[in-house]
């Protein structure tokens, strides 16, 4: 119980941290382009990149959460969609 609550802290903070000081909540509102070679060199939030981030059997630590966060922040990508995925039959 206590892997999952500090996993889903670390999401949470990983959410919040994507989008503090922006005071635009969870969405990112498109705004139609005046100029397209501007925004493609420094794309607007609503195109920037976001991930599938797989958890493979629930094998993440804290260390690998703050690894994988702080790679995906410097790479720009501006959020996840995360899955636990496995078969619980292995525990």
């Amino acid at each position: 119980m206590k892997t999952i609550f500090v996993c889903a802290f670390t999401v949470m903070s990983f959410v919040i941290g994507c989008n503090a000081g922006d005071n635009k909540g969870f969405t990112v509102p498109f705004t139609p382009s005046n100029n397209l070679e501007a925004d493609f060199q420094t794309p607007p939030d609503y195109a920037r990149t976001r991930a599938y981030w797989w958890w493979l059997e629930g094998y993440i630590t804290k260390r690998g959460i703050i690894d994988d966060h702080t790679a995906m922040k410097e790479a720009g990508i501006l959020g996840a969609i995360i899955f636990d995925a496995g078969n619980s039959s292995n525990r």
